[in-house]
């Protein structure tokens, strides 16, 4: 698990955020989410994703490829 997968857990945590809760605030499903937080999402739109969640949660950095 890549360190920024580490930090989005623990600030999901600390904002108490369910996956679908995150989903929501960023706009896509809950399992693009989790499928982006455990590095198996290759999708173009990885890097928009990844800003997003940045953006809400207060995280830096991207998912290991």
């Amino acid at each position: 698990m890549s360190k920024w997968a580490v930090d989005v857990k623990k600030a999901m945590i600390d904002k108490n955020y369910t996956l679908k809760t995150l989903a929501e605030k960023v706009g896509s499903s809950q399992t693009v989410i989790s499928m982006l937080v455990n590095d198996k999402y290759r999708s173009g739109m990885r890097e928009e994703l990844v800003s997003k969640i940045n953006d809400e949660l207060g995280t830096e950095g991207e998912p290991d490829i």
